[in-house]
């Protein structure tokens, strides 16, 4: 094997490694987690996640519960 053939393979496999350590980073962030203990009435009516693009948690309301906090009865 050349100088070159195994240089250009060292690249290769660093490259490959490092995007799949950017891949799993992207699903540690985007996977389904529960939230933080919840501090509203969204645990109560209705269940918290995390949005992907703002990384910020949200709540889900079950039926018959709206609201930001999934406190306000129809």
């Amino acid at each position: 094997m050349s100088y070159l053939s195994k240089n250009l393979k060292m690249k290769v496999i660093y490259v490959v490694l490092i995007l799949l350590s950017y891949v799993e980073e992207y699903f540690s962030l985007h996977s389904s987690r529960t939230c933080k203990p919840c501090r509203s009435l969204c645990c109560l009516h209705g269940f918290c996640y995390q949005d992907i693009h703002t990384l910020k948690h949200k709540c889900a309301c079950y039926r018959g519960f709206t609201g930001e906090n999934c406190d306000t009865e129809p």
